[in-house]
């Protein structure tokens, strides 16, 4: 990667070097989360969720993280923060077996994170850019 004159002249200096948010992204990895929900991956999960319990079907964690990627004409999401209003906005108290309705949402996440690392999993890398400045 470095040639070792370059290796050379950072040894002799007090580097900082800050590897953070947005390095994978320069690198131009497909790893934002706008790529993932546009993903096979997500598509083919999103399918299979609905093979389960419809009784819950507004506790379904694909269905609400692609109802609000929509509603950003699919340019922007922050599934952290997405995950954060569902759990604060879900009212258990409309079903009338909320452990099974926590169940299912409990799935609902794992799914969405099974589905998640196995987008990453399977991100190509052979066209980072090897000219980045990150």
């Amino acid at each position: 990667m470095f040639k070792k004159s370059t290796i050379s002249a950072l040894h002799d200096r007090k580097l900082l070097v800050i590897i953070g948010n947005g390095f994978d992204l320069d690198l131009e990895l497909k790893t934002s989360y706008q790529d993932f929900m546009m993903s096979k991956i997500f598509d083919d999960y999103w399918k299979n969720s609905h093979h389960e319990n419809t009784s819950y079907e507004k506790l379904n964690l694909f269905d609400y993280l692609q109802e609000r990627f929509d509603g950003n004409d699919k340019k922007w999401i922050d599934v952290e923060i997405e995950l954060r209003e569902f759990a604060k906005n879900v009212d258990l108290s409309k079903y009338d077996n909320i452990p099974e309705a926590t169940e299912y949402i409990e799935n609902s996440f794992n799914q969405v994170r099974a589905a998640l690392c196995e987008y990453l999993s399977k991100i190509d890398s052979s066209s980072i850019n090897i000219h980045s400045t990150a």
